[in-house]
């Protein structure tokens, strides 16, 4: 009998195991060109803080990104994508999709939350499609990738000379438990073009909250020192 308990015991703990490691946190880095299937190419399972690399050759394009990293705080989260480098080696013109995500975010609490999103580089040599050129998306469900709940895009961005940024784009996101953060640059460029570029989404808990909340505390520490005040008199 106490075998029988044991091994149950056992067997229901291996099953926790296997349900605790498929619900792993995700930071990742997947590639697309020109429409066609999305690889996943760097991989990494942990929570916000975490930072992974990708450097190689992917279909028509060099790239090195030498930091998809994330980020958790009580004020601020985000994902970043930083120090891209991407050249297209191809005599035509060619896009890439360069998709970073992060999921179980838990700060900063409270909802909703205010996203903000923006993207900004050089073009080494060629030219660059500026429309649509990056997102940021939020998903309360917390699926890695997951771009259907909330979006701060598509931005575009504007040239300056041989430099270019989205500027910044806001929103706010509704939430429950858990989310994840995703960065889609879609990078069009010319033969031969070569960008070098860093890109970022970021989460807060929206001000108007926190000014309310502040204005409560105010309030509450007033009202105590009048009844003070008061039962002194």
């Amino acid at each position: 009998m106490k075998k029988g308990l044991l091994a149950l015991a056992l067997s229901g703990l291996g099953l926790f195991s296997m349900a605790s490691s498929s619900r792993a946190a995700t930071l990742a880095i997947q590639l697309q060109e020109d429409g066609g299937a999305i690889t996943t190419v760097a991989t990494q399972a942990t929570g916000p803080g975490g930072a992974i690399q990708f450097t190689g050759t992917y279909g028509d394009f060099s790239v090195v990104l030498n930091g998809a990293s994330s980020s958790q705080g009580v004020a601020l989260s985000g994902l970043q994508g930083s120090t891209t480098s991407i050249s297209n080696t191809n005599g035509i013109t060619h896009t890439l999709k360069v998709f970073i995500t992060q999921t179980d975010y838990t700060l900063p609490a409270g909802s909703p939350l205010t996203v903000t999103s923006g993207l900004g580089g050089s073009i080494s040599s060629g030219s660059l499609g500026l429309t649509g050129i990056f997102q940021g998306y939020a998903d309360s469900g917390n699926a890695a990738f997951g771009i259907a709940d909330f979006t701060t895009g598509p931005q575009n961005a504007n040239l300056n000379g041989s430099t270019f940024d989205t500027g910044s784009a806001g929103g706010q996101f509704n939430r429950g438990g858990s989310f994840s953060l995703t960065s889609v640059a879609t990078i069009v460029l010319s033969a031969g073009g070569s960008v070098n570029f860093s890109d970022h989404v970021n989460v807060a808990a929206p001000l108007p909250s926190a000014a309310w909340g502040g204005l409560g505390l105010l309030g509450m520490i007033a009202g105590s020192h009048f009844v003070r005040r008061r039962q002194l008199a």
